[in-house]
């Protein structure tokens, strides 16, 4: 009897995870045809005699869905995010979105597969002394080029509601995320494995000032970090975090996670630290201030990088040699990318400085990869339908 209650219990909690899959299946439908602008919650009961209940909300730039199942009281649950695909007409190795000059190529830049240029062209250069000795290795296509993204105004919403939040000391209030137990600070907040680890309970910790995490900790999937500026460093780890820091975003050390990251400001990954996929970069400077975002020091990035211009606005990438980017990068602003992308590379003004010179539509260094992307890839939902999940 004993074996036989053992073997009913695990074919029931094998048919509660059948339950989840089933109502995910069914939610991934719905999803390619309608679009859930506010917090969904609703529950399948199956002829099996199990039920699932679910939630679907938007999760800084994916959707975040949520399922509960059981069978003969047995239960499985879990949480999945959902993107999309880079269209098939977006994949390229490297785009100019510069209609105005045409792409000059030298040094030691690669690019592998097919690029696309501005109505000008893209012309081998010499730099000094210098001829070019890099390669690129598949057709140049010179044409105009569409703008991509399409849907961005809940990024920006979503992050005007991050900073407001910050500026005003007060509780995250987005329309379209739940959000559970939130902390609220108005000085500098220490997160570490000896000091005040007891904050972790809470979905949402904020900060006006500053946020610190160091030193060995594990941030809970899903967790919230808001503050003025936000430093990340020393054995950090976390899942499908949102992290946003209104001046200031730096993330180095032994750090490894997987994060919507969201700026006014700068954000800084450095140190060998790891970003891990499926993460964004996502940033709108305050009234004429820079956005920048910087690697350096053998760190690795894996996702979306968007920055999407603005009058009065000015954004910045740069990329050092030994740092590598796994996905798809969209800027338009200026770039200076000496290291690796391997995925998809969108950008306005690609450019290098020497002494007082600065070169506009530049590429000296850099080796851009389509062929190299991780697959399957998804992006933030900005673009047309074309949806997918996120493991």
């Amino acid at each position: 009897m004993i074996y036989y209650k053992n073997a009913k219990r695990i074919e029931n909690r094998y048919q509660a995870s059948l339950n989840t899959e089933s109502t995910l299946n069914q939610l991934l439908d719905k999803l390619d045809v309608q679009d859930f602008s506010e917090s969904t919650s609703s529950s399948y009961t199956y002829q099996n005699g199990g039920s699932s209940q679910y939630d679907v909300d938007l999760w800084g730039s994916f959707w975040r869905i949520g399922i509960k199942s059981q069978q003969s009281g047995q239960k499985h649950s879990d949480e999945y995010l959902f993107g999309q695909r880079v269209p098939d007409e977006y994949n390229y190795s490297f785009v100019a979105l510069n209609q105005d000059a045409p792409l000059n190529v030298t040094g030691e830049t690669v690019i592998t597969d097919s690029i696309k240029t501005g109505k000008r062209g893209l012309l081998f250069s010499s730099y000094g002394n210098q001829a070019f000795i890099g390669a690129v290795t598949d057709t140049v296509l010179s044409e105009t080029f569409n703008k991509l993204p399409t849907e961005t105004d809940h990024l920006l919403s979503f992050l005007n509601a991050l900073n407001h939040s910050c500026t005003l000391g007060s509780n995250l209030t987005y329309p379209q995320t739940r959000v559970g137990e939130q902390y609220v600070a108005q000085d500098s907040l220490l997160i570490s494995n000896f000091s005040n680890s007891d904050l972790l309970n809470n979905e949402v910790i904020l900060s006006q000032r500053n946020i610190r995490v160091c030193e060995d900790v594990e941030l809970p999937p899903f967790t919230i970090l808001i503050a003025d500026s936000l430093m990340i460093e020393g054995d950090v780890k976390g899942k499908n975090l949102i992290l946003f820091g209104r001046r200031y975003v730096s993330i180095k050390g032994n750090t490894s996670i997987s994060a919507q990251i969201f700026s006014n400001g700068e954000v800084v990954i450095a140190d060998s630290a790891r970003i891990k996929y499926p993460s964004v970069i996502f940033g709108d400077p305050i009234d004429e201030c820079e956005f920048l975002v910087s690697m350096e020091d053998k760190s690795s990035f894996a996702g979306t990088i968007l920055y999407l211009e603005s009058e009065k606005k000015v954004g910045k990438l740069l990329v050092a040699e030994d740092s590598v980017i796994d996905g798809f990068v969209y800027f338009e602003g200026k770039s200076n990318i000496l290291g690796t992308v391997n995925g998809n590379c969108i950008v306005k003004d690609p450019f290098f400085k020497k002494k007082t010179t600065t070169y506009l539509n530049w590429l000296k260094e850099g080796n851009y990869n389509l062929t190299n992307r991780m697959e399957p890839f998804i992006i933030p939902l900005v673009f047309d339908k074309a949806n997918e999940i996120v493991r």
